[in-house]
């Protein structure tokens, strides 16, 4: 232990500009996810408290961990009847069975993950920089831009709204905001993983299977990338005849597919993309938090009602569309991959590594261009996480490249400027995950119930049709997976977002609950009852003498069905 501290303090004497980074770096990407999960008590409201994206995401992940793998197949926590399919669930099985010996999910997921995510990630980014032989300046680039750097969301808050704050997640997810994505952040460490098997000895190429299961386990989206850069090794394999290593690389690209799609994707309802140019690309000129522009809105309308389609006007709209998105997504980025490909038409072999890179970057931007998702139509915008990915990658070798032919005051001043760029949305991403007023909870007495729900034997829980409320509290704000989360029990119908994204038929079932909660009580084993909150089934458990109150508290009350399941569901 003394000697691994040693080793630890000589590394970040020897370089203290790459420990100054990373220790800001961690700073800033556990602040997002960490704080999450706690019990803490502001202005006198305690309970688990959640920022972001987590207070639906992380539910539902949670209720995944604690219900959907105690059973085969697969139960779906928020759909009673239903088995999980169609879903990259594998980070949820592995902390599913990391609670086995007793250890909370919620830790596990808030607490633990992340803090292995980290270490794991920084140390395959410095695996890259030695597979692209740059030394401690490519480190600190690549440390650099891949950690910190952001969009232009903050010139469309400053140009538009009058003020730089709200650039957070505008226009798509990017940097520390991805901690509210765990699954995605575990695939790039996946990814990293691919590229340097494929950049190694090709007799390790039999791993490139067990990396593609475990990258699509974690994310659909993970297959293009992925795939390119097997495609273009492959490629130069055959070039080079290397028949041998090409047909283990083939093999193993097949098998890890296969075996993905059957453990995860097989049976699924949807999750297919729809051809519809630039659906998604319209958004950013006609949503009004973005660079809204109603006179180009409307031109455009009039072209295609008219419906003069090849118009050299209604081109040039589109083609301002699509810079305006690229630019905004992309940020300093976009400058710095066309500068990347300008090198690379002049000297090919310096910089034929990069070419992949380059290839994925613009395949992965064009699905979002050219697709929606089926289900969630905007989905297919975490396609675009990848290449904005990839595209960090590529600008810090370009500004790598550029710095090191310039004296030490310019590239002090280029890196200046670009903190100086990127600083803003990163230090407003710290103050909207530790602000008190941008927060949700579930309070005490609700954990309370949902402990007492856990101990009780497995059945389905029926609660009221979501409602959203201006409160505080979780459950009036977002329709989630929290009950199932904390309870470990499955719901009859619950998180009408996740049910929609998975494409399984809910629609007539949520509709009975709004209509008639009462009259589909009997289905469920037990009935969770948010006083004052559930307008069907508080008074209907009062006067029903078919169930029998469990427990009560000032805020919630649980019943059970004497008769237990009287239909099938």
């Amino acid at each position: 232990m003394r000697e691994t501290i040693a080793r630890l303090r000589d590394c970040i004497k020897k370089d203290i500009i790459t420990s100054v980074i990373l220790s800001a770096a961690f700073l800033l990407y556990m602040i997002v996810i960490v704080p999450s999960g706690s019990r803490y008590c502001f202005d006198g409201a305690c309970g688990i408290y959640f920022w972001g994206a987590h207070e639906h995401d992380a539910l539902w992940h949670l209720a995944l961990i604690e219900h959907a793998f105690r059973t085969w197949p697969f139960s779906m926590p928020i759909y009673a009847g239903h088995t999980l399919a169609g879903y990259n669930f594998l980070l949820d099985i592995i902390i599913y069975v990391l609670t086995l010996p007793g250890i909370s999910a919620s830790f596990l997921y808030f607490k633990i993950q992340p803090i292995t995510w980290f270490v794991v990630f920084a140390y395959l980014l410095g695996r890259l920089t030695q597979a692209h032989q740059g030394g401690r300046g490519l480190a600190r680039w690549l440390y650099f831009i891949v950690f910190f750097s952001v969009s232009f969301g903050i010139l469309i808050r400053i140009f538009k709204h009058g003020t730089w704050l709200g650039s957070v997640g505008v226009p798509t997810m990017q940097g520390a905001l991805g901690m509210t994505n765990p699954q995605f952040m575990w695939s790039l460490c996946v990814l990293l993983a691919l590229i340097l098997i494929l950049r190694g000895s090709r007799r390790t190429w039999w791993m490139v299977g067990p990396l593609l299961f475990i990258g699509l386990g974690l994310k659909f989206y993970f297959i293009i990338p992925a795939v390119i850069f097997i495609a273009f090794y492959t490629l130069a394999a055959v070039i080079h005849r290397h028949f041998r290593s090409t047909f283990i690389l083939l093999a193993s690209a097949f098998l890890g597919i296969a075996a993905a799609y059957l453990m995860f994707y097989h049976g699924s309802a949807g999750g297919g993309l729809i051809w519809k140019p630039l659906e998604l690309v319209h958004q950013i000129v006609e949503d009004k938090d973005m660079w809204y522009s109603e006179v180009m809105v409307q031109e455009r309308y009039y072209i295609q009602q008219l419906g003069h389609m090849f118009s050299p006007r209604l081109w040039w709209i589109e083609a301002r569309t699509i810079f305006y998105f690229l630019f905004f997504n992309f940020g300093i980025r976009l400058i710095a991959v066309v500068g990347i490909i300008g090198m690379m038409i002049a000297h090919f072999t310096r910089h034929k590594h990069l070419l992949p890179f380059v290839i994925s970057i613009v395949v992965a931007t064009l699905i979002p261009i050219l697709f929606i998702q089926k289900g969630i139509w905007w989905n297919s915008i975490q396609f675009l996480y990848y290449a904005i990915f990839l595209a960090s990658i590529v600008t810090a070798e370009f500004f790598w490249r550029v710095t090191s032919k310039l004296p030490r005051l310019l590239v002090g001043t280029v890196v200046v400027m670009l903190i100086l760029m990127f600083l803003p949305t990163n230090i407003e991403m710290v103050h909207i995950f530790t602000r008190k007023d941008n927060v949700s909870y579930i309070s005490d007495t609700e954990i309370e119930a949902l402990t007492f729900l856990k101990s009780l034997p497995d059945g389905v829980v029926m609660t009221d049709a979501f409602v959203r409320r201006d409160t505080g509290m979780l459950p009036d704000i977002y329709d989630t997976a929290y009950i199932s989360a904390f309870s470990g029990k499955q719901m009859y119908i619950a998180n009408e977002t996740q049910l929609t994204l998975l494409q399984i038929p809910h629609v007539s079932r949520l509709a009975l609950l709004q209509e008639d909660a009462c009259a589909l009580a009997p289905l469920a084993h037990y009935v969770y009852v948010r006083k004052g909150k559930s307008a069907q089934l508080e008074p209907c458990m009062r006067t029903s003498e078919s169930y029998m109150r469990l427990f009560d508290n000032t805020d919630v009350s649980i019943w059970q069905n004497s008769s237990r399941i009287t239909k099938e569901l």
